[in-house]
């Protein structure tokens, strides 16, 4: 069965694609391999946890609209990522930390003699500006879409769901 047309499944493609290398498949027989079981449920809580998020971004209109008010103007939905975004960061924080400290991996964040910890770091780096980027860009839409912004969370999703297909594709 081929579970390759939704967003799971461009998961599921890129873990098959980097299985034919022999870490892949280390890394993938470690993991326990492929499980529907698992994996539904885990995509169904990421899909209700996604709309909470749209949610708290509404829930942060009286903010938004002070922010608007001080001249912040199509910028007036970042203010609110302060507050929609601190508990997530404070939650994975404390929970990264937790793992660090139980299994003794805080090391590894300085240079123990492994090569690429710099590009590591900049490969974070990147990313953190990339996931950050598409809120930015998703604020300046929310509000350019003035009586139908309650539809801006589900077309930011569509288009995260698309343009992975797609980058799967090539």
């Amino acid at each position: 069965m081929d579970f390759n047309w939704c967003h799971p499944g461009c998961c599921r493609h890129s873990l098959l694609r980097s299985g034919g290398t022999t870490e892949g498949k280390r890394c993938f027989a470690k993991q326990g391999g492929f499980s529907f079981k698992k994996g539904l449920p885990l995509c169904l809580l990421a899909g209700v946890l996604s709309a909470f998020y749209g949610f708290a971004i509404n829930a942060g209109k009286p903010i938004s609209d002070i922010a608007a008010n001080y001249g912040a103007g199509d910028f007036q939905v970042n203010v609110v990522y302060l507050f929609s975004n601190t508990g997530a960061f404070v939650t994975t924080l404390i929970y990264t930390l937790w793992l660090h400290l139980k299994n003794k991996t805080l090391s590894e964040y300085a240079s123990n003699g492994q090569r690429g910890l710099g590009i590591n770091y900049l490969m974070a780096l990147i990313t953190g500006m990339l996931w950050y980027g598409q809120f930015f860009f998703y604020g300046l839409g929310h509000v350019r879409l003035g009586k139908y912004e309650f539809s801006s969370w589900a077309i930011h999703m569509i288009m995260l769901v698309f343009l992975a297909r797609w980058w799967v594709l090539f």
